[in-house]
């Protein structure tokens, strides 16, 4: 690398590095640059209104956008066990009603 002396403004240091963008000796060797793999499949769900508005509002906390806020989760959850709320309701449910049924016929 050049001994050089650093511009003091921003105006400056923009206009030092743009004319000498092309200088390897100054900047070494060119690396490449990755950037983050394109989102190419959509998913879709379907949410209640209070549902979305709950995820809007996380979202908004976090900084994210609603889809990157969901993205996050889901893929934070994927990797971890994913319980069907929904499912377990039904199934407390059905139990309960079985242990009514079982009380009753002991009386």
């Amino acid at each position: 690398m050049t001994d050089h002396l650093e511009p003091s403004s921003e105006a400056e240091r923009a206009e030092e590095h743009w004319a000498h963008r092309d200088d390897q000796d100054r900047w070494g060797e060119p690396v490449e640059a990755r950037g983050p793999e394109p989102l190419s499949v959509m998913v879709s769900a379907r949410f209640s209104r209070a549902e979305a508005d709950q995820l809007a509002a996380a979202a908004e906390a976090a900084g994210m956008t609603r889809s990157a806020f969901v993205r996050q989760a889901a893929l934070s959850s994927a990797g971890g066990k994913v319980v069907d709320v929904a499912r377990v309701r039904r199934s407390v449910d059905e139990a309960e009603r079985q242990l009514s049924a079982a009380r009753e016929a002991l009386g």
